[in-house]
Protein backbone atom coordinates (compact mmCIF):
# COMPACT_ATOMS: atom_id res chain seq x y z
CA UNK A 1 0.00 0.00 0.00
CA UNK A 2 1.02 3.39 -1.28
CA UNK A 3 2.44 5.89 1.78
CA UNK A 4 -0.28 9.06 2.30
CA UNK A 5 0.62 12.14 0.41
CA UNK A 6 2.34 14.71 2.12
CA UNK A 7 -0.65 17.58 3.77
CA UNK A 8 1.52 20.15 2.32
CA UNK A 9 0.63 19.23 -1.37
CA UNK A 10 -1.78 21.55 -3.33
CA UNK A 11 -3.58 20.93 -6.25
CA UNK A 12 -2.09 22.49 -9.73
CA UNK A 13 -3.96 21.39 -12.87
CA UNK A 14 -0.45 22.54 -14.61
CA UNK A 15 2.29 20.40 -12.51
CA UNK A 16 2.71 16.83 -13.89
CA UNK A 17 1.31 13.85 -11.67
CA UNK A 18 2.72 10.49 -11.28
CA UNK A 19 0.26 7.63 -10.15
CA UNK A 20 -0.09 6.12 -6.43
CA UNK A 21 -2.12 3.03 -6.96
CA UNK A 22 -2.35 1.03 -10.31
CA UNK A 23 -5.20 1.39 -12.41
CA UNK A 24 -6.58 0.23 -15.52
CA UNK A 25 -6.29 3.90 -17.91
CA UNK A 26 -7.15 2.35 -21.28
CA UNK A 27 -7.81 -0.69 -22.75
CA UNK A 28 -5.36 -3.25 -21.69
CA UNK A 29 -3.52 -0.26 -20.57
CA UNK A 30 -2.29 -0.34 -16.59
CA UNK A 31 -0.88 2.04 -14.50
CA UNK A 32 2.00 1.41 -11.94
CA UNK A 33 2.82 3.41 -9.06
CA UNK A 34 5.48 6.14 -10.01
CA UNK A 35 4.60 6.25 -13.66
CA UNK A 36 3.74 9.61 -15.09
CA UNK A 37 0.11 10.95 -15.84
CA UNK A 38 -1.00 11.31 -19.23
CA UNK A 39 -2.62 15.17 -19.08
CA UNK A 40 -3.54 15.29 -22.50
CA UNK A 41 -6.05 12.15 -22.35
CA UNK A 42 -7.69 13.60 -19.06
CA UNK A 43 -9.54 16.76 -18.69
CA UNK A 44 -8.99 19.11 -15.57
CA UNK A 45 -12.12 18.08 -13.88
CA UNK A 46 -10.65 14.33 -13.76
CA UNK A 47 -7.52 15.38 -12.80
CA UNK A 48 -9.04 16.76 -9.87
CA UNK A 49 -11.02 14.16 -8.77
CA UNK A 50 -8.21 11.70 -9.36
CA UNK A 51 -6.19 14.06 -6.74
CA UNK A 52 -8.79 14.28 -4.41
CA UNK A 53 -9.72 10.48 -4.54
CA UNK A 54 -5.60 9.95 -3.80
CA UNK A 55 -4.61 8.37 -6.88
CA UNK A 56 -2.15 10.69 -8.06
CA UNK A 57 0.54 13.09 -6.67
CA UNK A 58 2.61 15.89 -7.46
CA UNK A 59 6.02 14.39 -9.46
CA UNK A 60 8.39 16.85 -8.12
CA UNK A 61 7.71 17.65 -4.95
CA UNK A 62 10.11 17.69 -1.77
CA UNK A 63 9.06 18.41 1.88
CA UNK A 64 9.47 21.85 2.85
CA UNK A 65 12.72 22.07 5.10
CA UNK A 66 12.44 22.52 8.87
CA UNK A 67 14.66 25.26 10.03
CA UNK A 68 16.20 24.43 13.39
CA UNK A 69 17.24 26.99 15.71
CA UNK A 70 20.31 26.96 17.18
CA UNK A 71 21.10 30.38 18.71
CA UNK A 72 20.07 30.60 22.61
CA UNK A 73 16.24 31.34 23.82
CA UNK A 74 15.97 33.93 26.64
CA UNK A 75 12.83 33.36 28.68
CA UNK A 76 11.73 35.47 31.31
CA UNK A 77 10.09 33.66 34.20
CA UNK A 78 9.10 36.37 36.39
CA UNK A 79 10.83 38.40 39.31
CA UNK A 80 14.05 38.80 37.82
CA UNK A 81 14.40 34.97 36.79
CA UNK A 82 15.68 33.94 33.29
CA UNK A 83 15.85 30.98 31.82
CA UNK A 84 17.83 30.30 28.81
CA UNK A 85 18.15 27.52 26.44
CA UNK A 86 20.76 26.53 24.29
CA UNK A 87 22.12 23.72 22.53
CA UNK A 88 24.03 22.93 25.27
CA UNK A 89 22.15 22.77 27.94
CA UNK A 90 18.79 25.22 30.17
CA UNK A 91 20.55 27.32 32.11
CA UNK A 92 18.48 29.36 34.79
CA UNK A 93 20.07 33.06 36.10
CA UNK A 94 18.93 35.62 37.89
CA UNK A 95 19.32 39.26 36.08
CA UNK A 96 19.76 40.70 32.97
CA UNK A 97 23.28 41.13 33.83
CA UNK A 98 23.57 37.47 34.43
CA UNK A 99 21.86 36.42 31.18
CA UNK A 100 24.31 38.52 29.43
CA UNK A 101 27.67 37.33 30.92
CA UNK A 102 25.89 33.76 30.79
CA UNK A 103 25.40 34.91 26.65
CA UNK A 104 28.73 36.43 26.78
CA UNK A 105 30.80 33.31 27.91
CA UNK A 106 28.54 31.20 25.58
CA UNK A 107 29.58 33.30 22.71
CA UNK A 108 33.14 33.02 23.42
CA UNK A 109 33.31 29.00 24.26
CA UNK A 110 31.55 28.49 20.22
CA UNK A 111 34.88 31.15 18.83
CA UNK A 112 37.56 28.51 20.88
Amino acid sequence: MAQMRHWKQHFHADADFVWRKRKNVGPGEWSKFGDPVDKSKMKRGKLKLLWELGWIELANWSPPQIAIRTGPIVEARGQGWFVVTTPEGVHKVRGQEAVDQLLASLKAKRAA
